[in-house]
């Protein structure tokens, strides 16, 4: 069984017998962005040259990137909404630029009376940060409706029979 414990801040060991993985993983996320990176000790030229290697790369981010707490203090947050449903997202393709480059967008999601998932997005440089929310908004409003005087049965139906 794999174990990842944790060394120091953003830096875990992966040991997976199972799977002969053996090295340094590196893991932070910042304003919605995933930092990942392995460094293998047969690779790092054994487990301390790994290390090293992974602070490194952990160093060289952190030097690049605003601490934590003033990244609390951003303009936007991935997700930031106390409507249920609605969510506040970044593209992936643009997270890594300049934040006036990137693309952003307010989803709407909802289940279905059948239990599917669904979702609709809108970019605010299409329909601008309010119209987007706005849009957003009564995407989510309609799909909720849409369930409206259905009952849902908590129990599975293979208890029912």
């Amino acid at each position: 069984m794999a174990k990842a414990i944790r060394l120091e801040h953003a830096i875990f060991r992966v040991d997976d017998e199972r799977r002969l993985i053996h090295g340094w993983m590196v893991r932070m996320d910042r304003r919605g962005v995933a930092y990942r990176q392995f460094f293998g000790d047969e690779a790092g030229n054994g487990k301390d040259a790994a290390l090293a290697a992974a602070r490194a790369f952990r160093d060289d981010i952190l030097a690049r990137l605003a601490p934590a707490s003033q990244q609390a203090e951003a303009k936007y947050t991935e997700g930031a909404s106390s409507i249920a449903g609605l969510s506040l997202h970044c593209t992936k393709e643009t997270r890594h630029l300049a934040e006036t480059e990137q693309h952003w967008y307010w989803r709407a999601s909802w289940v279905t009376a059948r239990g599917e998932k669904h979702w609709r997005d809108f970019p605010i440089l299409e329909h601008g940060e309010q119209g987007a929310f706005t849009k957003a908004l009564e995407a989510r409003r309609a799909g909720a409706d849409s369930l409206k005087g259905l009952t849902v049965s908590l129990v599975p139906k293979a208890c029912l029979a």
